[in-house]
Formats: C-alpha cells, sequence, structure tokens
C-alpha cells in the first residue's frame, strides 16, 4: 500500500480515539468534480509516493499514539495490501480508522468480517447529479453507499458520515443532511447511544478562498 503523505501526531481525524497517525494513499477509485486539479492530481501522480504503509507506521509510531488513520486518496482501492497494514497495526495494539467513500462494498464487509477496522468514516457524496459530479451513476452510488453504511451499522462500529458541500452539491444540502441523520445517524444512536456516530459537514476551502 502505497502512501503520498502522512501527519506524524493527530487528534482530530482519529476520533473517537486519542492520537493518530494519519496516512495519505495513493490513488482513488471515483473522480470527483471537486477534487480535480486538487486532491484528485496529488493521489494519483505516482511521483507524490514516498513508502509503504507499513514502513511509515513503522518508523513513526509512538507510545503515545492508540490508532493509525487511512485517509486517500481512496485506502480501499489497495485491497488485500490495505488489509495487511490493518493487521499490522492490530498486531502492534493500535487501533484503526478508515476514511472511504464507501463504494468498494464488498471489500468493507470483508475488512469489518475479519475484525480489521475499529472505526470508519464515510463521505457521502450527495443526492443528485452524482454521475456528473463523481463519474459514477446515482442509482449505483446509493445502493453501494447504503449497503456499506448498513454494514458498518450491523458490526456496531464507530462512524462518521461526512459531507463536503461546494457549488454542485450546496443546493442539496437540507435533503443530504435530512438523509444522513434521518437514515443512519439518528436510528443508529437510538439503538446504540454509546456508539460514536456523527454526521461532519465540511466545505470546500476553493470556494472559500476564492481560488
Amino acid at each position: 500500500m502505497k502512501i503520498i503523505n502522512f501527519i506524524k501526531d493527530s487528534t482530530s481525524e482519529c476520533a473517537p480515539f486519542s492520537w493518530g497517525l494519519t496516512l495519505f494513499c495513493y490513488g482513488c477509485n471515483l473522480c470527483c468534480e471537486m477534487c480535480k486539479g486538487y486532491n484528485y492530481e496529488k493521489v494519483t501522480n505516482r511521483d507524490n509516493i514516498i513508502g509503504s504503509a507499513i514502513d511509515i507506521i513503522s518508523q513513526n509510531i509512538t507510545p503515545i499514539h492508540d490508532c493509525v488513520v487511512f485517509i486517500g486518496g481512496e485506502p480501499t482501492v489497495w485491497g488485500e495490501s490495505l488489509k495487511e497494514a490493518l493487521r499490522y497495526c492490530h498486531e502492534h495494539n493500535l487501533k484503526t480508522k478508515i476514511f472511504s467513500n464507501g463504494v468498494n462494498t464488498d471489500l468493507i464487509k470483508e475488512i469489518n468480517e475479519e475484525g480489521l477496522c475499529d472505526a470508519w468514516s464515510i463521505d457521502f457524496k450527495g443526492v443528485s447529479h452524482l454521475e456528473e459530479q463523481i463519474g459514477m451513476k446515482g442509482i449505483e452510488y446509493s445502493i453501494k453507499l447504503d449497503d456499506t453504511l448498513t454494514n458498518i451499522i450491523e458490526h456496531k462500529l464507530p462512524l462518521e458520515i461526512r459531507t463536503t458541500f461546494y457549488e454542485g452539491n450546496e443546493k442539496d444540502k437540507e435533503q443530504i443532511i435530512s438523509t444522513v441523520e434521518g437514515h443512519f445517524i439518528n436510528p443508529y444512536k437510538k439503538e446504540n447511544p454509546t456508539i460514536y456516530a456523527k454526521f461532519i459537514e465540511q466545505y470546500d476551502m476553493r470556494d472559500l478562498l476564492k481560488c
């Protein structure tokens, strides 16, 4: 599993855990409009690769870390290599958290069946015009995402659902929040009140900075 960057000490990304080593992986399985010329080019440029996940973990982990966070790009494009890195973390008594777009449902199910991930953060892209925004038909995306989130909830794992609001989905903000909280977050928290479950709004800084 190839990595393009890492944050040695992070706290916000690793919730509900305390102190994380955050790895940014190479590659993605979507081509989202909001990422073009921005993060997408960084995570798909092989020149940015700095090493393998296991090597970076072994060289940078300290006793203060209780978690390793895998962010993209999209970590699940690495398949078995991702699972190997997750196993390595658990062998060294480290919790694991994965940030994912949620469309690689079969692999996510395998990871959860094997107990390799301790928390998930899933990026909810939107509810309309998805084919032009992310390069996947809306019905296909909805089915995959629902299947992924249902599986995470069935395994009673800590869950964040994040949406980055930008020009392409801002008009659907109320519907997105209603869908996420009404269909996933609120029922999950009601059924499992001790489980970490949260919807997080994010914003495309390029819009805010006019760049």
